[in-house]
C-alpha cells in the first residue's frame, strides 16, 4: 500500500515545468554511506518543494536469497529490511522530511528502473558505491546502470569528509556552458539551490583550442591564424558569458571563468578541484549532438572521475508523462508497521 505523500515546502522560484524535481528518489542499501544521500534529498526537497521516495531493494542475486528463497532466514531478511527502512524513515523528520517508503524484491538495478519510471521520479541521488562495492572502480554496479541512463537526471555522491553535517551547503557550485539553451538549463537550478543560502555559482566555458591540419611544427602564418582563431574564441565567450550572466544569473552571486583546453571534461574537473566546489551541475545533450561540447561522454568522463558530487540534469525520455496510466512492474509496495 502507497504511503501518504509528504507535504514539502512550496518552491522558492518559478521555474518551467521540465526543471521541477517534484519527486526525488534516494535508493537504500542498508549502508551507512546509502544513508549519506537522505542530507543531500532534505536540502533539495526544502529548496524545490520535493517529495522525498526511498526504495529499499532486497538483492534476489545475494547468497541469503539463491541459498533460501522461501525459507524462514529469508523472511527474517525482509522483516530486518522493513525495520531498517522503517527507522529511517522516521529518523528523516529530523531532516525536516517526511519521506515515502517502498521495499522492493529483484536485481538492484532493474527494480530501481522500474520504479523511477513508474512512479515519474525526477531525480535521483546516488552513492558512487554501495554496501560492499569495490573501490578501485570508477562506480559500483548498481550506480554506474542507473547513472549513466538516458533521460534520468540524477546526483552522483563520493565519501568526503566535508559532509559531517546534518545537511550539506553548496557553499560553491560550478556550472559548466557550452553555448546551449540546455546547458543554461543548469544555471537555474543552480539559482533555486543557492536562492536560501549564501553561495556562489562559477560559470564556466571551456574553449576547445583550434586544431590545425598539417604538418607541425606551424608555420608562422599558420601559427598566427591558429592565435587569432583562440583569440576571437574568447570573446565569443566573453560575450556570451556576459549575456548569461545578465539573463539567467543577474541576482545571483557569480562569477565566470574562460578555459583553453583540448579536454572539456579533465578541464571542468580542474577547475573544480581549483574553486573547491561542493556540485557540479552538468546538462547532458545526446550523443549525437556533435554541435555541442558537454555531450554524454563529457558527462559520463566527469563523473567517473570527480571527487565532489556531480548532478547530470537530463530531460526525462521513454518514462510515462504525469497523468496517464501507471505502467505496471513487478514491485511490492507495502506500508511498513512499527515492530
Amino acid at each position: 500500500m502507497l504511503v501518504s505523500a509528504a507535504k514539502g515546502a512550496a518552491p522558492v522560484f518559478d521555474r518551467p515545468a521540465q526543471m521541477v524535481f517534484e519527486r526525488i528518489l534516494v535508493p537504500l542499501d542498508g549502508s551507512p554511506i546509502a544513508e549519506r544521500a537522505l542530507r543531500h534529498a532534505a536540502r533539495l526537497a526544502r529548496t524545490f518543494g520535493s517529495r522525498v521516495l526511498l526504495l529499499r531493494v532486497l538483492d534476489t542475486q545475494s547468497a541469503i536469497f539463491e541459498s533460501h528463497p522461501d525459507c524462514a532466514a529469508w523472511r527474517l531478511h525482509r522483516l530486518e529490511a522493513r525495520r531498517y527502512i522503517s527507522r529511517i524513515a522516521r529518523k528523516s523528520a529530523s531532516l525536516g522530511i517526511e519521506p515515502d517508503w517502498y521495499l522492493a524484491e529483484g536485481r538492484p538495478a532493474e527494480q530501481i528502473h522500474r520504479f523511477i519510471q513508474a512512479h515519474d521520479v525526477d531525480l535521483v541521488i546516488l552513492n558512487a558505491y554501495g554496501e560492499g562495492e569495490a573501490f578501485e572502480f570508477p562506480f559500483g554496479g548498481t550506480a554506474h546502470k542507473i547513472a549513466l541512463t538516458p533521460g534520468i537526471s540524477c546526483i552522483v555522491l563520493r565519501s568526503d569528509e566535508r559532509e559531517d553535517v546534518d545537511t550539506p551547503h553548496y557553499r560553491k557550485i560550478l556550472v559548466p556552458l557550452d553555448g546551449s539553451k540546455r546547458a543554461e538549463w543548469a544555471i537555474k537550478v543552480a539559482a533555486g539551490m543557492t536562492a536560501d543560502t549564501p553561495a556562489e555559482v562559477v560559470l564556466l566555458q571551456v574553449i576547445l583550442l583550434p586544431e590545425m591540419l598539417g604538418r607541425k611544427p606551424l608555420t608562422r602564418e599558420d601559427a598566427a591564424l591558429h592565435e587569432r582563431l583562440a583569440d576571437r574564441n574568447r570573446s565569443v565567450a566573453e560575450t556570451y558569458l556576459r549575456e548569461t550572466r545578465r539573463e539567467h544569473a543577474a541576482n545571483l552571486p557569480v562569477r565566470t571563468r574562460i578555459e583553453t583546453s583540448a579536454n572539456v571534461a579533465r578541464t571542468i574537473l580542474d577547475v573544480a578541484a581549483d574553486e573547491d566546489v561542493d556540485l557540479i551541475i552538468l546538462a547532458a545533450h545526446a550523443p549525437d549532438e556533435t554541435s555541442v561540447r558537454i555531450h554524454k561522454a563529457v558527462c559520463q568522463s566527469v563523473l567517473a572521475h570527480s571527487d565532489r558530487p556531480v548532478l547530470i540534469l537530463q530531460q526525462t525520455g521513454g518514462g510515462p508523462s504525469r497523468g496517464t496510466t501507471r505502467r505496471q512492474v513487478n514491485i511490492v509496495e507495502r506500508k511498513l508497521v512499527e515492530t
